[in-house]
């Protein structure tokens, strides 16, 4: 486990179930629907997953 691991930061996040991209976005378009992916919270924007993360949208892998 790095540093970033145990502090929760984006190496954790990519290690939890949902992995992210590097995109990130300020705001959500609009019609995005809350949904839950492997227990986590995430946006479902279209055909795009998005998390909340440091107050902003990190684009997230869902299979």
């Amino acid at each position: 486990m790095d540093a970033a691991q145990r502090r929760g930061g984006p190496a954790a996040h990519h290690l939890a179930r949902a992995p992210h991209t590097t995109v990130w976005v300020p705001a959500l378009p609009a019609l995005c629907v809350r949904t839950k992916v492997n227990g986590f919270a995430v946006w479902r924007c279209g055909g795009t997953y998005h998390r909340a993360y440091q107050g902003r949208y990190i684009v997230v892998v869902v299979d």
